[in-house]
Parts: C-alpha cells; sequence; structure tokens
C-alpha cells in the first residue's frame, strides 16, 4: 500500500536593500548627480551596496544573480546649496537570471549636498538706456495705473562656472522682484 500525502511547499523571497552613496561638492552652478561625480572622478559615486548574502535570514542575492551595475540610472539631482535627505535615487535593472518573485527588493536613497563655494560669485550688471531714452536713470512719475520700465541688461559672470544656469537664475529672481533697482550697479546675492 501506498500513500500519497499531498503538502504545498512556500519558498519565501530573499530581502535584498539596495543604497546609493550620498555625495556633496561646493557649488559651482552645475547640477550634483552620481554621474556628474563620477565624472569628476569620484569612482564610488555609481555604486550600488545590495545587502550581504545571509542563508540564516534569508537576506541578500545568491551567488551569480544581482543586478547590472553598468545599467544602473541615477535620476536624483540638486541643483541649490542645500542638503536633501534620500535625493540620489535611481532605477535598476535585474541581471537576466535573477527573478522577480524570488526577491524582495527595497531601495534606500542616499543624500545630495550643495555647500557655498569658497568664493562668492561676482555678478556685474550694465544697464544700458534704449534709443529713446527710457532704461537707465530714466523715471516715470506714477500716474495709478501700472507701468513698466524698459532696458537692456548685460551681465557677466567673474570665474568658471555654468554662466547659463546663472542666467536662469537671474531671470526667476527677477520674476519674483528679487533684484532690486537700487542694486542694479552690483548685485551681490540672488533668491
Amino acid at each position: 500500500m501506498t500513500l500519497v500525502h499531498n503538502s504545498t511547499l512556500t519558498i519565501k523571497p530573499r530581502t535584498v536593500t539596495l543604497t546609493s552613496k550620498s555625495l556633496s561638492k561646493k557649488f559651482d552652478g552645475t547640477y550634483l548627480t552620481a554621474d556628474e561625480r563620477y565624472a569628476a572622478c569620484e569612482k564610488y559615486a555609481r555604486d550600488i551596496t545590495a545587502t550581504a548574502f545571509n542563508k540564516e535570514k534569508g537576506e541578500g542575492f545568491v551567488a551569480n544573480e544581482g543586478i547590472v551595475a553598468a545599467s544602473t540610472e541615477f535620476t536624483g539631482k540638486l541643483l541649490a546649496i542645500k542638503k536633501v535627505e534620500r535625493a540620489n535615487t535611481f532605477n535598476y535593472t535585474r541581471q537576466e537570471n535573477t527573478l522577480a518573485e524570488n526577491y524582495k527588493i527595497e531601495r534606500e536613497y542616499g543624500d545630495l549636498e550643495i555647500t557655498p563655494p569658497d568664493e562668492k560669485i561676482k555678478l556685474k550688471i550694465k544697464l544700458k538706456a534704449n534709443a529713446d531714452g527710457t532704461g537707465r536713470d530714466t523715471y516715470v512719475i506714477y500716474n495709478g495705473v501700472t507701468q513698466q520700465a524698459i532696458m537692456e541688461v548685460h551681465v557677466s559672470v567673474d570665474g568658471e562656472v555654468d554662466t547659463e544656469s546663472i542666467l536662469k537664475r537671474i531671470i526667476e529672481a527677477s520674476k519674483k522682484w528679487c533684484i532690486k533697482p537700487s542694486e542694479c550697479g552690483n548685485i551681490s546675492c540672488l533668491c
């Protein structure tokens, strides 16, 4: 006589946490990204650390399985002088033999931080009067309705920075009225 007993086997997925590095740099007018830091010779900037293999706890990738490091796409970026926690975001690709159902993969993102530059960036602004005389050193008496002054502005930046990003900040600041007319000759800060 043969006894047959049906049972169910459950294979629990292994847990893996993928962690990106925390990165920082001094402000230079360009985005802080993992790819930018890697290009600046910080070879660890694109590293992703995976939970170490632990047979008893069911953690980590088994041998010859994991992610394709070269295919990791870093999506986090920062331009302003500040620190943003968990901003070094990324997307990954599993190796072909690494089945999604065998793993519970979570991501932990490193921080991104841009610190103030050693030297202040100096902006030189020159105003030029228009041909009809409006613009620099002109005024209009307020008549109770919306008025505007039209002028040509020339901006130059002392130092080696990404001029395009600085100009974008100037335009955004001027939209918020952060540039005061009394400071036209020498703006030292932007908001």
